[in-house]
């Protein structure tokens, strides 16, 4: 347009453009260099040869003469690669140019080796950064960091015993030499299972592929719950679901917000398996808080050391009813059925009938150690006598708080007996009890501020459950104030007539070597359990509807149920004891003996003593 004004830059001189162009050679590494250097000995080896030649000269090498141009530039060259060649020169023309190439050569070589060098270093920083592409097939690739890697790893490295030449690769935007320390640190023992770092954005497809992807066994997608949280993991997925290819391979992922859980499934499909770890944990935790040693029921079903929960075919049972397969399968605990329509039905009626197509699930050792051995003549063992003593009004002693205390008071809601007060302490240095929302429920419930046990009057209670401040601190720290809590409910109940029930809460899995000896009467890795639940989903997807229904807020539960609900006191075989249980409509997975220890998939030959403190670990849609 008229009045424009357009200024244009001057065009580059032909020095610029040459050094241009020679910085884009360097900016290409160490074989771009090496190349120039190459060009520029040659271009030195042939004026040296030329100019000999024209001079109509010669090298003297040991008394030859003469013998044309090729002989010059194979004697120019040698004077490049040796110096001392020129030493037989035995005129100062010769001289003179031979010492002119052998200078050059000299600083070409010594140009070469520093490059050579530079280049080595930089490929092996590239090493230790994670920058180089994996090779694999048939790994797990992990992406992300959060605080559950450590248990993941570890329960993979347990389940990978069997296989050959294992791998699990982890990529992640955390340094390579970090996270190589940390896990070394966390992780005992890695058997024969190999680990590769790789550093990147989890959700960048070139860093996907550079991690093979496209040949994995499944992929677990972690939520950095102090970055970027569900976000990153969202995207992380949706980035590996397009690039895997049609196959079993699927994609466990750990989210917080359950809406966010459901969106991603209705966007890519079954393939994804969500994993809503706040759930999981509030709704064992507030079990473990009122049922001693159910903690270790679902760590025994959730970790890869003991008995695991396998899928087996129905073949021998088709037309049997469910109640008739409890004690078909030796040294295995049938616990429910998959229908051929893909609907689960776990701990069913007795009388439902086994159907062409069927699949059953079932605890034991290994799937290998799944086998029919046909109908028993086991009778069940004598019922019970008496009616089961009433429920009492209990009070609740909940020391500290986290966002996961409102999951956990819903969670314990139905559990509590009518009448029972919930009395919540939490420290104001640490949190504001104006700031502690709990959920409406049934029962009364109380916060107050607390900065120390000895005004509590823990001694009125009947449970006390110490609640680690996740969020609030570290969980170093939370684990620390919740190891000293218990330590000082000790001296305090040392010498009172009535000592109740004390439960913890425990973040992490290094602390709880500390927490058994402490003294306490039962705890709870909180964060193990979605690390659990990850692993065995990682490795067999087939799962995620069982544990959906027993981690679920309907349905049925796994629960520690006095022995005397089922059975008289007395000594029984454990198969009459799972018909005895089957009569009240229930699934036996197990008993807790009187010293504490939990059975789970019992396989005693001999009878078992059931008394007043001995429990039945079942699966019910009824427990007390």
């Amino acid at each position: 347009a008229e009045g424009d004004v357009r200024v244009h830059p001057p065009d580059p001189s032909t020095r610029e453009k040459l050094r241009y162009r020679f910085d884009a050679l360097l900016a290409r590494g160490p074989l771009g260099v090496i190349a120039l250097l190459f060009a520029i000995t040659m271009t030195f080896v042939v004026v040296a040869s030329t100019i000999i030649a024209l001079a109509g000269s010669h090298y003297g090498q040991n008394g030859s003469t003469y013998s044309g141009f090729g002989e010059d530039f194979w004697q120019s060259l040698l004077r490049v690669l040796d110096t001392g060649t020129v030493a037989n020169d035995p005129h100062w023309g010769e001289r003179i140019v031979a010492l002119i190439v052998t200078l050059a050569g000299i600083i070409i070589a010594s140009a070469l080796i520093g490059i050579i060098a530079t280049g080595f270093e930089q490929r092996i920083e590239s090493l230790q950064r994670g920058r180089g592409a994996v090779i694999e097939t048939g790994h797990t690739l992990i992406l992300g960091v959060s605080p559950r890697l450590y248990a993941i790893i570890s329960e993979l490295v347990i389940a990978n015993e069997s296989q050959r030449r294992p791998a699990i690769v982890v990529l992640s935007t955390t340094e390579k030499s970090e996270i190589e320390d940390e896990v070394a640190s966390r992780v005992d023992d890695l058997k024969n299972t190999r680990l590769v770092f790789r550093t990147g954005d989890p959700a960048n497809p070139a860093n996907l592929e550079r991690v093979a992807i496209g040949t994995a066994r499944s992929v677990v997608v972690l939520a950095d719950e102090e970055s970027d949280g569900d976000a990153g993991a969202v995207k992380a997925t949706l980035a590996a679901y397009s690039m895997l290819p049609d196959g079993d391979a699927s994609i466990v992922v750990e989210l917080g917000s359950e809406s966010t859980a459901e969106a991603l499934v209705a966007a890519c499909g079954d393939r994804v398996l969500p994993v809503h770890a706040a759930d999981i944990i509030a709704k064992v935790v507030a079990q473990a808080c009122r049922q001693a040693g159910l903690g270790a029921v679902y760590r025994e079903l959730l970790d890869f050391d003991g008995d695991e929960i396998y899928e087996t075919g129905t073949a021998e049972v088709v037309g049997s009813r469910f109640g008739d397969t409890l004690l078909a399968y030796s040294g295995c605990t049938v616990m429910g059925v998959q229908h051929a329509n893909g609907t689960l039905d776990l701990g069913p009626s007795m009388d439902l009938v086994i159907a062409e197509g069927d699949r059953l699930f079932v605890i034991a050792e290994d799937d290998s150690a799944i086998r029919f051995s046909g109908a028993s003549a086991i009778a069940a063992a004598p019922p019970a006598s008496g009616a089961a003593a009433p429920e009492v009004a209990e009070r609740l002693l909940v020391i500290g708080w986290s966002d996961l205390g409102g999951r956990i008071v819903t969670a314990l809601d139905g559990m509590l007996p009518v009448g029972t007060t919930l009395r919540i302490a939490v420290d104001p240095e640490i949190l504001d009890p104006a700031e502690v929302t709990v959920p409406p429920i049934a029962h009364q419930v109380e916060v107050i501020a607390n900065t120390g046990v000895a005004d509590l009057g823990v001694e009125q209670f009947d449970q006390i459950f110490v609640l680690g401040y996740r969020g609030h601190l570290s969980q170093s720290d939370a684990d620390a104030r919740t190891l000293l809590t218990i330590i000082t409910l000790n001296r305090r109940l040392a010498d009172a007539g009535h000592r109740p029930r004390v439960v913890a809460e425990v973040l992490e899995s290094r602390t709880v070597p500390i927490a058994a000896t402490a003294g306490i009467d039962d705890f709870v890795v909180s964060d193990d359990l979605a690390s659990l639940l990850m692993a065995q989903l990682s490795e067999n997807a087939q799962l995620a509807a069982v544990f959906g229904e027993l981690f679920g807020a309907t349905g049925p539960t796994i629960a520690m149920q006095p022995a005397s609900r089922y059975v008289a006191l007395g000594e029984h075989s454990w198969g009459s004891v799972v018909l005895a249980v089957a009569k009240r409509g229930d699934v036996a997975l197990g008993y807790r003996s009187a010293d504490m220890a939990v059975v789970v998939n019992p396989k005693e030959p001999g009878p078992i003593g059931f008394g007043d403190h001995e429990q039945i670990v079942v699966l019910t849609r009824n427990p007390i």
